[in-house]
């Protein structure tokens, strides 16, 4: 390797010299072409006053184009005649600085001195070297002129070539070294960043998902259409606006607007085709599920379930220290709710042995007018009776003459459903059916005294299930509202 210029001997900047100890004629003129071409005016690129008419440094005339340069060939402060501009641009190209020529002979004489000393001739002046004559015997680090050329290169050549030897080859301890020493580093940069590039990406592309997920702005209002925050938003502004607002707007359930803590719905088989030709009624069904909370309760929800119900809990606000700070207290926070669900069958066991063949072993006559009805049971193999069916309650025996279901359909008309959705259609399995929250006994087209009575009277040999807890506040490590299941007592 042997020693060359490297990077601008004028820094393009401001057109100064990288090594201003060698200013000189060139830089003159490069000066003043660089003026002219990027402050043009007419009195900027007049030859003589501004622009050199020959080299400062060598006396060598430069070329100008006829007429020389006016103000139509500039466009605000840019020379924009595009001939008179190459004139310029040629006569800048023609300069060679005098360091940079000095440098290219210090170079040539230390590539062949050892070979061909005529090399060294024509090195040039103004810079220290020994004393004596050329003497290329040896030509190694300590040679004294071996030396003086790679000091004097780097005088010429400025901290751009900031040159050194090491063994047997001419290195950089300066400018190369410190830009080999940056291109490793930048290797090992670009690994770094790679690597982070890759992070990065795929946190994107989970940011991505996730945006996905929640949701995205198809439309561009600046909301989003799909996803999480679509479903919340909606829920948000649909049932659960819609519970605070019945909160709200709570009334007690004896009021014409509360909402009663009972619904009663009862329904029947499609209608059993029998053997004999005709049809037999289906079976009924009635269910009466009870909800009660504090203030529809009937004074049953205390903490005790037997004294008056509280009030709900709520946020109590205040004021104390004159008006200074405002208080915020959770308030009413014991008492109780239950449930209850309460369901009747009709006997689904009792069936008519009329027309029956081959006629059951539970019944004595089917072949003749009788109407008697047998239970079936479940049997072993060899005819033993494992159990019978129940639909009601064993320990509430149901009175047939005081509560007869065959009623149910002339007193509860009322009350029976006739709009129904799709195809559930009056005539299929909903045929009859009905609901019942409120009892109305007022002679209007809405009375339903009878039918309530009745379903309450079936009701009352049905089975039953229901549930008690109690709410309260709690201390200790998860500090808030708490519930637990205890044993109901009288609704």
């Amino acid at each position: 390797m042997v020693p060359f210029a490297i990077g601008p001997i004028y820094w393009p900047e401001n057109y100064q010299p990288v090594n201003p100890g060698t200013a000189d004629g060139n830089w003159e003129d490069l000066t003043a072409f660089n003026d002219c071409l990027n402050h043009c005016s007419e009195e900027n690129c007049k030859v003589g006053p501004r622009l050199p008419a020959v080299h400062t440094a060598t006396g060598a005339p430069y070329a100008y184009p006829a007429g020389g340069i006016v103000a139509a060939d500039c466009a605000g402060d840019v020379l924009v005649n595009a001939a008179r501009r190459a004139d310029i641009l040629a006569n800048k190209a023609s300069i060679t600085p005098a360091d940079e020529d000095d440098l290219k002979r210090m170079i040539d004489c230390f590539r062949n001195c050892d070979g061909s000393p005529v090399a060294c001739l024509g090195l040039p002046g103004g810079y220290p070297w020994p004393a004596g004559a050329l003497d290329c015997t040896g030509w190694v680090e300590g040679n004294v002129w071996y030396d003086a050329i790679v000091a004097n290169a780097m005088i010429a050549g400025g901290p751009s070539c900031d040159l050194s030897w090491d063994a047997d080859f001419l290195i950089t301890d300066g400018w190369l070294y410190s830009t080999e020493q940056s291109i490793r580093e930048a290797k090992n940069q670009v690994a770094k960043f790679e690597k982070r590039r890759d992070f990065l990406y795929w946190r994107l592309k989970e940011a991505q998902n996730i945006l996905s997920i929640f949701g995205e702005d198809t439309d561009g209002d600046g909301t989003t259409d799909t996803g999480i925050i679509e479903k919340l938003e909606t829920f948000l502004r649909g049932p659960a606006a819609d519970l605070i607002q019945a909160r709200i707007d709570y009334a007690p359930p004896s009021g014409e607007t509360g909402l009663p803590y009972q619904a009663i719905y009862g329904w029947r088989n499609e209608d059993e085709v029998l053997p004999s030709g005709g049809t037999r009624r289906g079976k009924w069904h009635i269910v009466k599920v009870e909800a009660r909370v504090p203030g529809a309760c009937d004074d049953r929800c205390s903490w005790s379930q037997t004294s008056r119900d509280p009030a709900w809990p709520r946020i109590r606000t205040y004021t104390k220290s004159w008006g200074t700070k405002r208080c915020y207290e959770l308030v009413n926070t014991e008492g109780s709710v239950k449930f209850r669900t309460t369901r009747w069958d009709e006997d689904k066991s009792a069936k008519s042995c009329a027309g029956l063949s081959p006629c059951p072993v539970d019944c004595t006559d089917c072949g003749g007018s009788s109407v008697a009805t047998y239970h079936p049971v479940m049997r072993f193999p060899n005819g033993e009776p494992i159990w019978s069916f129940k639909g009601n309650h064993p320990l509430r025996p149901l009175s047939t003459s005081l509560y007869n279901p065959d009623l149910l359909d002339g007193v509860c008309a009322s009350s029976t459903l006739t709009e129904l959705p799709g195809s559930m259609t009056p005539t299929t399995i909903y045929m009859g059916a009905f609901m019942l929250n409120r009892f109305n006994m007022d002679g209007g087209p809405e009375n339903n005294e009878q039918c309530w009575n009745l379903a309450h009277g079936l009701l009352s040999s049905g089975v039953f299930n229901e549930t008690c807890a109690r709410y309260y506040w709690h201390g200790g490590t998860n500090t808030g509202m708490g519930i637990e299941f205890v044993e109901c007592e009288e609704f």
